[in-house]
């Protein structure tokens, strides 16, 4: 596609795709045949020893063309809307601009303060940065990352491709891995905040306390305390908190935890003085923290119990520690448009995965469990389960899980189950009844000693906004605004009685396929747009209808009940806490992102 952009060899569209199944069918990759392909690199390399020129960056139409072509099917309008903007041609393909800039005075009057130097804080220092609106970022650790400067333990990768998990604006950076490990995250992210300007606005050490909104002013009265500068009152007309999901590390509810004499170790929290050599060593949790632990401990530990409550589904990956090879950096740095379309392949690829979603009631009718993808996806997580373990069979019954693929999230096999047969590994298929000082009781009575335990029991998923006390109009809390059945939201980002504030990530806001980055600059562009029409109305607040709130939430809950992520993963961390998945989008990605790109203006009331 890269080749036809530049050459407008007709002939390169004539060829015709594969859809090559990943993962059992939860992603499909578009490829081309052996033969097609031998044609397409000779056809390149004339093209770029005849001088290899970059042609005009394409119109609507040509875009429509070539992701039609690429995907070797038509698209739907939302998804071609969304795909021509993730192919990531402009500059900054989500930016905000003024109809006329405004004074500097009158955008200082719209100063913002932003919770979390992460991901999402970042993208909106940039959002704002473009419109030279005054801000500050706040940030309770020591470095700009968020989850990436907090999650150190071993072994800390990403398990969605780096040239999916990364900034559109942020063109051809040079991923030394397919799947960036944390330190390299760590590093990207705060290269972009120095790159862009950000950085300077972020006062790293320094927690956001509480907000009240202060309707004669209206703006913000916030709450800071610095790590050595004690507690500050600030006043911001906006706030936005782009404090995440996983800020809050949960700590297992285990009677006896406390007196336990070893160490305990969490991985949110990881220590790096923590020597597991010799020591018998226990592992609590076996999500995506946990499987990537987990052969690190069985390495360098005397002995490893791990302690699985419910398995998990783990899906191989190809290449999930590959380095990018010398080859295809010289094609995503000189080649024109490889960049562009290599990344967008990324994307295309995981959108099939929410197909998984979906029950299909004529398949059940028929005797299927969930639908014809989904289980010829359990299907093919079997069989990788029982070839895995072929020469333990006695494990093979305890990693087969009860539920759907992708009822919950999958996760990557980082040698979860190489590292289940050695011999100084045990596997206890149990819940935990007690901890006493020196031991581990299981629920079936076994008790297991160890000298040390490792917690990767995950994130407090459900506690939105923690641990910030925020109160809106009329004085109310989010305790109250949620009291009737947890965390909602409008569309993952407003709340009713709470103006001129923005969450990046808030309840319901996890969409189901796409990076991290990627939907962090749909969000700011969404704020950004109401923070331009705030001031470019003349108002001093923006707040969310609450029959516009009501009435999407109705129709979410509606939306939710076709998806297996509310019944089938009924016992995930989304659903257990309120008994409704109070973190995913039900929406099919790219409709969301056109309720994002184009939301109506009588959504909000301006005063």
């Amino acid at each position: 596609m890269a080749l036809y952009q530049s050459t407008r060899d007709e002939s390169l569209l004539e060829i015709k795709v594969q859809s090559v199944a990943d993962r059992g069918g939860a992603y499909i990759i578009s490829a081309l045949r052996d033969e097609d392909a031998a044609v397409v690199r000779e056809k390149a390399v004339a093209f770029l020893i005849g001088g290899g020129k970059l042609l005009q960056e394409p119109d609507a139409a040509d875009l429509e063309v070539m992701l039609t072509s690429f995907e070797g099917r038509e698209l739907e309008p939302n998804e071609l809307a969304l795909g021509k903007e993730q192919v990531a041609f402009a500059d900054f393909p989500r930016a905000v601009d003024w109809t006329e800039l405004p004074s500097a005075e009158v955008r200082e009057s719209v100063r913002v303060a932003i919770v979390g130097a992460g991901i999402g804080g970042v993208a909106m220092g940039i959002q704002l940065e473009r419109l030279q609106i005054p801000y500050t970022i706040y940030e309770r650790q020591g470095a700009v990352g968020g989850t990436w400067a907090a999650n150190t333990y071993p072994e800390a990768r990403v398990d969605v491709t780096s040239f999916l998990y990364q900034y559109s604006f942020m063109k051809q950076y040079p991923w030394a891995h397919h799947y960036a490990t944390q330190q390299e995250m760590a590093d990207y992210l705060e290269q972009v905040a120095i790159q862009y300007g950000v950085r300077e606005h972020i006062q790293l050490n320094t927690e956001v306390v509480a907000g009240r909104w202060d309707a004669e002013t209206s703006s913000w009265t916030i709450s800071i305390r610095r790590e050595h500068g004690g507690e500050e009152v600030i006043s911001a007309p906006i706030f936005i908190s782009a404090s995440g999901l996983f800020n809050k590390s949960k700590m297992p509810a285990i009677a006896g935890v406390d007196d336990f004499k070893g160490e305990v170790v969490h991985t949110a929290h990881w220590v790096d003085e923590f020597n597991p050599a010799g020591k018998r060593v226990a592992l609590i949790g076996n999500g995506s923290s946990g499987s990537q632990l987990m052969p690190h401990l069985a390495r360098t530990s005397g002995h490893l119990t791990v302690f699985q409550r419910t398995p998990q589904w783990v899906a191989p990956l190809d290449n999930y520690h590959g380095e990018v090879g010398e080859e295809l950096q010289w094609l995503l740095q000189n080649f024109p448009h490889y960049w562009n379309w290599h990344c967008y392949a990324a994307y295309a690829t995981t959108n099939y995965a929410q197909l998984m979603n979906y029950t299909d009631e004529a398949w059940i009718a028929g005797g299927g469990l969930i639908s014809q993808k989904n289980d010829a996806m359990r299907v093919f997580l079997t069989d990788y389960i029982k070839d895995k373990l072929k020469d333990r069979p006695e494990l093979i019954d305890k990693s087969i899980p009860g539920y759907a693929p992708t009822a919950r999230r999958l996760v990557i096999d980082n040698g979860w189950y190489d590292s289940l047969l050695r011999d100084n590994v045990t596997l206890v298929a149990s819940s935990i009844d007690h901890i006493t000082f020196d031991s581990i009781v299981d629920a079936t009575g076994g008790a297991t000693e160890v000298d040390a335990i490792v917690l990767a029991s995950g994130f407090e998923v459900e506690r939105y906004l923690w641990p910030v006390d925020y109160v809106g109009r009329d004085g109310l809390t989010l305790s109250e605004l949620w009291a009737t059945d947890g965390p909602r939201s409008y569309l993952g980002i407003s709340l009713p009685n709470f103006p001129n504030f923005f969450i990046m990530f808030g309840p319901n806001g996890q969409p189901r396929t796409g990076g991290y980055h990627m939907w962090s600059e749909i969000w700011t562009r969404y704020i950004g747009r109401a923070i331009v029409r705030l001031v470019e109305e003349g108002a001093t607040s923006i707040e969310v209808r609450r029959d516009v709130f009501d009435e999407y939430n109705r129709l979410q809950d509606a939306e939710h009940d076709r998806l297996i992520l509310q019944t089938e993963g009924r016992y995930g961390y989304a659903v257990a806490a309120y008994q409704r998945d109070v973190n995913h989008i039900p929406w099919m990605t790219w409709d969301y992102a056109d309720r994002l790109t184009n939301p109506s203006d009588d959504d909000f009331h301006l005063s």
